[in-house]
């Protein structure tokens, strides 16, 4: 199908810049971005500048992109999983920045958990408001496998003509609602101590913790969750505080739901990537300098040991480095020492609310509709707005600009012909794989180099009765992922 997509790897010379096309390069107050496949930094060919001038891939061996080798190259280390699953660092290596981001956007806001939508508040006589206790009843995260749930068809509250909410409380679906109640009240201590000044000593149930809130289960409930029962993952959580004769009592119905349409069901606390750092001495550090270098970095980064009764530094730990380029402040050790990250090497850390195992959200993450349809669309919709947006200036009277067309035809054709084999050749490999892929509309016609418009002052009119619209709006000042929803409108949205 293809040629093997592959880094290179050449040795590592202390005065050269190695594996320079994969790795940024940092200085004191800025950032290079090196963009050949040429090691030398002598050579007149290699290509390095500030971050935007060069690409954010690595750059690879050259030949036709083939799928199923770029997928056997994708590699993906566990590096620590906490043993009750809720944080996990792992390493994704070989992939690009928008791969990865997809996959951080989807951990944030497309894997779907329960959460409280509505709350049916019987009694609260606290002295937070009533919106306000709901919003904070509606933060707590539900220990329950979201899988086991269908998603809600119709709104769960109903509104009359007045617009006040006046419906009673419905009966739960058990495919789509968990109910949980809560109903605590404040009362006096007759037992406390004559000395006793704290609220708990004074006072029963003067806080309401999230461990009040019982589950009620409806339908087959029972039996489904017996082994592992519904409930609020902590039982510390803080709701509110009372006092004597205050009461609060609700039932709350969850439903399950995902981030993008509301932050209460988003599964993670955090998710976040960074670019894995390298630090290259090119020659030894000895005695006292060796000292101010290992001060210079992060715990862990820098170790010094022991050669002929002197002090050396060596990198013992280049992940640990927070990048904060300490070291460049002194003029010594800045002509000593090299400072990057890997392109193509993403450190990630999730951290997950409870609903389910950090690592089983990655793995829901990567199983998301959402997530193959970005993979999908990403590289297509960079050739639609690249296109659209020299199409759309040409065709607009006001805007005609001869030379930009030409001077960006000859790049673009080679760019969006890549861009489509590439997407091909992605759709071809989802389909073997079971995988639904969104159709995609047919490119747009490119003007030629002798239908080019010609620039002037009166352009000739058009009848207005056949004048037609272009297929999709301009997306000239349109980001990368509002230009994939405009690839989906018309014929491409029927096939979803």
């Amino acid at each position: 199908m293809g040629g093997k997509r592959s880094a290179k790897t050449k040795a590592e010379p202390m005065d050269t810049y190695s594996s320079a096309s994969n790795e940024i390069r940092m200085e004191e107050e800025r950032v290079l971005n090196v963009g050949s496949r040429s090691v030398d930094e002598n050579d007149e060919n290699m290509l390095i500048g500030t971050y935007d001038d060069n690409s954010d891939y690595a750059l690879t061996e050259a030949g036709p992109f083939d799928v199923a080798v770029y997928c056997k190259g994708i590699e993906v280390e566990i590096v620590n999983d906490t043993d009750e699953g809720m944080s996990l660092d792992f390493d994704l290596i070989n992939v690009e920045a928008p791969i990865a981001n997809a996959l951080r956007r989807v951990l944030l806001a497309e894997v779907p958990t329960m959460a409280f939508e509505k709350i049916y508040l019987y009694q609260n006589t606290s002295v937070i408001q009533d919106e306000v206790l709901c919003h904070r009843l509606g933060l707590l995260p539900i220990k329950v496998d979201p899988r086991k749930f269908l998603m809600p068809t119709e709104k769960v509250i109903g509104i009359n003509e007045h617009g006040v909410d006046c419906d009673e409380e419905p009966q739960p679906d058990p495919t789509r609602n968990l109910v949980f109640n809560i109903n605590v009240t404040c009362t006096r201590n007759r037992n406390a101590p004559s000395t006793a000044t704290e609220p708990h000593q004074l006072y029963h149930q003067s806080s309401v913790y999230s461990r009040s809130f019982k589950w009620i289960p409806c339908g087959d409930q029972e039996e489904q969750f017996a082994s592992d029962p519904p409930r609020i993952v902590f039982d510390d959580i803080l709701v509110a505080k009372l006092r004597p004769g205050q009461q609060i009592e609700a039932n709350c119905h969850a439903v399950k739901g995902i981030g993008r349409d509301h932050a209460k069901f988003s599964p993670v606390a955090t998710a976040s990537y960074r670019l894995l750092p390298t630090i290259r001495l090119l020659s030894e550090v000895r005695g006292e300098a060796a000292v101010r270098l290992k001060e210079s970095f992060s715990e862990g980064v820098i170790e010094l040991k022991e050669k002929d009764g002197e002090k050396i530094a060596v990198v013992a730990d280049a992940r640990r480095d927070t990048c904060s380029r300490n070291v460049f402040r002194h003029d010594d050790l800045a002509s000593v020492v090299e400072l990057g990250r890997k392109k193509n090497h993403f450190i990630f850390s999730v951290e997950s609310t409870g609903a389910l195992k950090s690592a089983e959200l990655v793995v829901e993450a990567c199983k998301a509709s959402d997530f193959v349809q970005q993979l999908v669309l990403f590289m297509y919709s960079l050739g639609v707005f690249s296109g659209y947006y020299f199409y759309t200036k040409i065709t607009t009277p006001e805007t005609v600009k001869v030379h930009e067309f030409e001077e960006f035809r000859e790049e673009t054709d080679k760019v969006i012909t890549e861009l489509r084999l590439r997407v091909e050749l992605m759709e071809s490999a989802l389909k073997k794989a079971g995988v639904k892929v969104i159709a995609r509309p047919p490119p747009p016609a490119q003007p030629s180099a002798d239908s080019a418009p010609v620039s002037n002052a009166n352009p000739p009119q058009q009848d207005s009765s056949q004048k037609t619209n272009p297929r999709f709006p301009r997306v000239s000042s349109l980001p990368v992922d509002a230009a994939s929803n405009v690839v989906l409108k018309g014929e491409a949205r029927k096939s979803i």
